[in-house]
């Protein structure tokens, strides 16, 4: 897919990907789990989630409104947002969102879609699982093998009612009505 460049302003882009990154931030994890780790790893700059937005901008909003964006980039981008801590851009983030009802629904907005491109796009490393599928979610088999577990269980219970039933003699029954 073709990322469509000018929507905005470098510095407004900066400050996207600022904004991105602090909403689905890289975490590092202590587990033995290569695939959570790689997982936790990734923040929304490593995905191209920036650029995404910026496209679906371009694409679907009117000049005005992609404007209207862009001034709530600026509010979020003075005091050199992109080169704060996590922590700060998170503070700031929240102190911009109670500054006005609009400013709200613009960083409400801009959380949804960065998470809805952070967990949509695929992973740029991905391992295929035991069935030859490609898996993208940490305990994506293993919530299969839970599944499939329960099918089995849900299918052999049911089989098991099924056989007890028949050996049951009803007076309707072949056997008996032999037995009369």
């Amino acid at each position: 897919m073709a990322v469509v460049t000018g929507a905005l302003s470098e510095t407004r882009r900066r400050t996207l990907e600022a904004v991105c990154d602090t909403v689905a931030p890289s975490v590092e994890v202590d587990t033995d789990d290569a695939v959570l780790t790689d997982f936790f790893a990734r923040a929304a700059s490593e995905l191209g989630v920036a650029a995404q937005l910026e496209e679906l901008m371009a694409q679907s909003m009117m000049p005005e409104e992609i404007e209207a964006m862009g001034q709530l980039l600026d509010a979020i981008g003075d005091n050199e947002f992109a080169e704060q801590p996590l922590e700060v851009r998170t503070q700031i983030l929240h102190a911009v969102a109670n500054s006005s009802p609009e400013a709200k629904l613009g960083v409400r907005q801009l959380r949804a879609l960065t998470l809805l491109f952070f967990y949509a796009l695929p992973r740029w490393r991905r391992a295929p699982t035991r069935t030859g599928r490609y898996s993208d979610i940490p305990g994506q088999s293993r919530l299969r093998r839970v599944r499939r577990r329960r099918r089995r269980r849900s299918t052999s219970s049911t089989s098991r009612a099924r056989r007890r039933n028949s050996r049951r003699t009803y007076a309707w029954s072949a056997p008996a009505r032999a037995a009369r």
